[in-house]
């Protein structure tokens, strides 16, 4: 059980390990995003095209746009994790074809300990041209 004095001192947001997060484009209209910190707790995932404002911590945790707009449940992900588990992976689907994509993460640990800077991920989905 965590005790009182245990919420009291640790006040430190997770960080992210050493390359995370990182996306990459495995299909056409999907994307990966792999994750690591080094804390238990959970990731808030946001995936907007790039000419979108940039969402902050908080509105990210909300599954909110820069605007304050609620963000369609596809392009958001609110995902547990476990820094002994590994890296965990989160793919969004259902995007544009040959696309560029903003992925936004930010990580809070049990104590509600959130990041103040999202991490910000760009990638692009993969061409698939059509039939000639």
């Amino acid at each position: 059980p965590v005790s009182k004095t245990d919420i009291v001192t640790d006040q430190a947001p997770p960080l992210w390990e050493a390359g995370y997060p990182a996306a990459e484009a495995e299909q056409y209209y999907k994307l990966k995003i792999s994750l690591r910190t080094n804390k238990d707790g959970k990731i808030y995932l946001v995936c907007l095209k790039p000419g979108d404002a940039a969402p902050s911590a908080t509105q990210i945790k909300a599954g909110l746009n820069a605007s304050g707009a609620p963000i369609i449940d596809r392009y958001r992900a609110s995902l547990d994790f476990t820094a002994a588990a590994g890296t965990l992976e989160h793919i969004f689907s259902g995007l544009e074809n040959n696309s560029e994509y903003a992925i936004y993460a930010v990580a809070e640990d049990f104590y509600e300990n959130l990041q103040a800077q999202p991490a910000a991920t760009r990638v692009k989905t993969l061409d698939n041209p059509s039939p000639a």
